[in-house]
């Protein structure tokens, strides 16, 4: 949870050439009174003519968190839909969560093998965990981020990484993130059913760039 606002520079942008700040702000609805104030401020900056023109979004939620209806609405209203981008995480830990449920009642009847035999059991669950986030964002575009565990290897790993060692975004080996997935059959599932809306760690970092208008 963000409890504060902090204004950080673009990691590849010199702030006096190209003049790019990047907001980390409490979400909407937050259950402490001050924080919500603090966003719905911004909000309302943002809709401000001259000003507006310059702000983008980027809403960042949990997988099956409901995002409150009317701040979204407000904010569409002031500043437009293209001026707000919708990352959606965590979705590896609702699928397994989901999945482990459904086991533990498969396992009462003793028939917990099914779940892993059965692609097409699993393949219903996620269609409804999409189902249930695409109810829950409308219409509007979104994508599936993870941005750490075991999960996230499985969107970055198909990705050719060209960039040099001494790149400072490069990892050696010794940093990679040993975490497995609680079911040997998950990162196969992240990969078949939910990679067509997913971005990697480096897909991502390159549209929010797109999105701000950066070359």
């Amino acid at each position: 949870r963000t409890a504060t606002l902090s204004f950080h520079a673009h990691p590849k942008h010199e702030v006096g050439s190209l003049p790019v700040l990047i907001a980390d702000a409490p979400g909407m609805g937050d259950s402490v009174h001050a924080r919500n104030d603090l966003i719905r401020m911004i909000i309302g900056i943002a809709g401000t003519c001259g000003v507006k023109d310059i702000f983008r979004f980027v809403l960042l939620r949990k997988s099956g968190r409901p995002l409150e209806d009317a701040s979204l609405v407000e904010l569409e209203e002031l500043v437009g839909k293209t001026a707000i981008m919708q990352i959606l995480t965590h979705v590896d830990e609702r699928y397994y969560q989901l999945i482990d449920s459904e086991y533990e009642k498969l396992k009462k009847e003793k028939q917990g093998k099914r779940m892993v035999k059965e692609p097409d059991l699993r393949k219903s669950i996620a269609t409804q965990v999409i189902q249930d986030d695409v109810a829950r964002v409308g219409c509007h575009e979104f994508h599936y981020v993870c941005l750490g565990g075991w999960a996230a290897k499985v969107f970055d790993q198909d990705e050719d990484d060209d960039e040099a060692e001494d790149d400072e975004e490069s990892e050696s080996d010794e940093d990679d993130d040993i975490r497995a997935p609680p079911f040997t059959f998950l990162e196969q599932d992240m990969k078949e059913f939910f990679s067509s809306r997913a971005l990697s760690r480096k897909a991502l970092r390159q549209k929010l760039d797109e999105y701000l208008g950066l070359p």
